[in-house]
């Protein structure tokens, strides 16, 4: 029996030969310098931030190079596949700005000339593939069993070699026809394995457009291409769908540094020419002493739409994704922060080449996100905030929306400086940020629990009602200058009984209830319940005289 009759016997008469997906799936009219790239990822769970550093890089290469960028979803793990997932990935990538040139409008709906982008409804083409291997004579079918080999890993760990299925090993490689027969008769589960020609014992010359110029060994092993339910392994479908696809450019993890050996030797069985690789570290944490790889299991942080959660803007996590990429990020934004992260001059040759890979951290994510919401209006800072708040915090949302006016006086004060404020780094700190300002999430307790931790509580009791007459006086909202209103609230200090004259109060500390700073302390800390606030001049003013003396009263009244 000959290898038709073999491919026959397998596969039957009606599977298309592969001419008929050449002719489907044409070349594409592309530039010669076009690139064409794609993001792979499994329909598993919430989508990884190291998907999201993988997209944003394989779109700018497209981008750059006037290429195309497509998404493909790799569900033939059936087992592991999350209900939903393939709406999240794709979710996930539109609300960061990803976007794709063929691929998915949802998890359902699909676009693009190359269609399906979903493996499991690429069966036939692969069927098709892997009968062209078996009348190549390059794939065979395999009986064994799990039990059976187990049992052969055991006999090979005994034997102190390397396990797998290759050499002797291989026992159904040569099988004779008969057996087969047999086996397919009786309806015997069985894969379909490569029939490799390679030597481990020899080194091949392989380029990575990171990593350089690598040996990699030979690949010797009879690896698996199709499952006994006829879904590919990645092997087969990595190889046929970036063939068809034309993909110019693979970008993946590290990880499958192990396997270029197999795919190498995959693609010239099928006299394709071999795109470009590239294998990049994976996103790290560094965890007490140690750097280890970002977990999808144990790691928060890991879950890219828990920055949507949290309310950072688009352009930061871009920002911070293409700062781990290319160091160079950091300098360039020092001088380009009004700018978008989208015009940052992406570099391939900066992606880290060695080690274990770039180290998440957030506080790096929050000063980038904190200088581009410093860079908005606050009207654009208000109306994002109220968005995200909508989804998030409605009563928040419902605070902010109704007294809209005052909160963009709140989010303009300090906006139009050379060096604006940047106390808000997501919008999820907004309530903390800003919420002292609205009369309902203002706590008279928790202020009078501050001023007795600062030891201050006593002598806001004894001026408080000299306070509160000074302001009603409006001594305090004579000017708009910044300049002339620090004489009149030093004046205001000095009448009830703090110094601005640290010589006299060391001479004569009981002449004085405290220094200026210490009069400017209370007054912060009881109009707004923290340390950490703009100018006390602006937060005064834009709070309004009847909001301050309110304050103050229902701050004193607590007793």
């Amino acid at each position: 029996m000959n290898n038709l009759d073999l491919a026959t016997l397998l596969f039957g008469a009606d599977v298309k030969p592969i001419q008929f997906w050449f002719d489907k799936y044409p070349a594409r009219n592309l530039p010669p310098t076009a690139e064409i790239t794609r993001l792979c990822p499994s329909p598993t769970g919430f989508l990884h931030i190291g998907a999201l550093y993988m997209g944003v890089i394989n779109r700018r290469i497209a981008n750059d190079s006037k290429g195309v960028f497509y998404l493909r979803i790799e569900d033939t793990d059936t087992d592991r596949e999350v209900q939903g997932a393939r709406a999240l990935i794709v979710s996930g990538m539109e609300e960061f700005g990803i976007k794709f040139d063929e691929g998915f409008i949802d998890g359902e709906k699909q676009f693009g000339a190359y269609a399906p982008y979903l493996q499991t409804q690429r069966r036939d083409i692969y069927a098709s593939f892997a009968r062209e291997l078996v009348l190549r004579g390059r794939a065979y079918p395999c009986f064994m069993t799990r039990e059976e080999l187990d049992i052969q890993r055991s006999q090979q760990e005994a034997e102190k070699v390397r396990p797998g299925y290759y050499g002797k090993y291989a026992t159904w490689r040569d099988a004779p026809i008969e057996k087969i027969q047999e086996k397919l008769k009786n309806n015997t589960p069985y894969v379909l394995r490569f029939k490799s020609m390679g030597d481990q014992n020899v080194k091949r010359s392989f380029k990575d457009e990171f990593l350089g110029d690598i040996q990699v060994p030979q690949n010797d092993e009879d690896f698996v291409l199709l499952k006994t339910n006829g879904i590919p392994t990645y092997h087969l479908a990595h190889i046929i769908d970036d063939y068809l696809m034309r993909t110019t450019f693979v970008i993946r993890g590290r990880e499958w540094l192990s396997s270029v050996g197999k795919h190498l030797e995959l693609w010239e069985s099928f006299d394709f020419p071999i795109p470009k690789y590239g294998h990049l570290s994976p996103i790290n944490k560094k965890d007490g002493t140690t750097v280890r790889k970002l977990s999808k299991r144990k790691d928060p942080e890991a879950d890219i739409m828990r920055y949507v959660e949290l309310g950072y803007p688009t352009d930061a996590l871009i920002g911070y994704i293409y700062r781990l990429a290319n160091p160079s990020f950091d300098v360039w934004w020092q001088s380009k922060r009004q700018a978008s992260v989208w015009d940052f001059p992406f570099q391939l040759d900066e992606l880290q080449k060695s080690g274990p890979g770039p180290v998440i951290d957030l506080k790096k994510l929050d000063d980038i996100s904190s200088d581009i919401i410093a860079m908005m209006t606050a009207e654009e800072v208000a109306d994002r905030m109220i968005k995200w708040a909508t989804r998030y915090d409605a009563p928040f949302a419902n605070l902010i929306s109704s007294e809209r006016p005052y909160l963009e006086k709140v989010l303009a004060i300090e906006r139009d400086l050379e060096n604006p404020r940047k106390d808000i780094a997501n919008w999820s700190v907004g309530r903390d940020s800003i919420g002292y300002f609205f009369d309902s999430l203002f706590n008279p307790d928790k202020v009078k629990q501050v001023l007795a931790d600062e030891k201050l509580q006593a002598i806001f009791n004894s001026i408080s009602k000299d306070l509160a007459d000074l302001m009603a006086a409006d001594v305090l909202y004579t000017t708009d200058s910044i300049d002339a209103w620090l004489p009149e609230i030093k004046a205001v200090a000095d009448q009830l009984g703090f110094t601005t004259d640290k010589v006299k109060l060391k001479a004569n500390p009981e002449a004085f209830k405290g220094d200026f700073a210490s009069f400017m302390k209370i007054l912060r800390l009881v109009m707004t319940g923290t340390n950490r606030t703009p100018n006390l001049f602006h937060v005064l003013k834009v709070m309004g005289k009847e909001r301050v003396l309110q304050r103050i009263n229902s701050v004193a009244n607590l007793g």
